[in-house]
């Protein structure tokens, strides 16, 4: 796991880097969706207490990143979907 980020496992506890640290107390907040999910992971700058995210909206995050590369790029459709043959 890359340093410096930290996952919340709900009722679980903490992870950053090699370091893990039982806590029932946690709860895993998605800060995006407002939601407490199983799992966050934070998308702060390391060190900083800050915003954590869950799988659900990083994954929206990522296709969104993946989405605006392509339609940005000119003459290009999208990867995904088209017809072959």
């Amino acid at each position: 796991m890359a340093i410096g980020i930290e996952v919340r496992v709900n009722g679980r506890g903490v992870v950053t880097g090699e370091e893990a640290r039982e806590d029932p107390s946690v709860l895993a907040l998605c800060a995006l969706c407002g939601k407490e999910c199983d799992i966050v992971a934070s998308v702060s700058p390391p060190g900083s207490e800050g915003v954590h995210a869950c799988p659900s909206c990083l994954r929206e995050r990522l296709d969104a990143l993946s989405v605006g590369r392509w339609r940005l790029r000119e003459g290009q459709s999208l990867p995904w979907g088209r017809v072959s043959g």
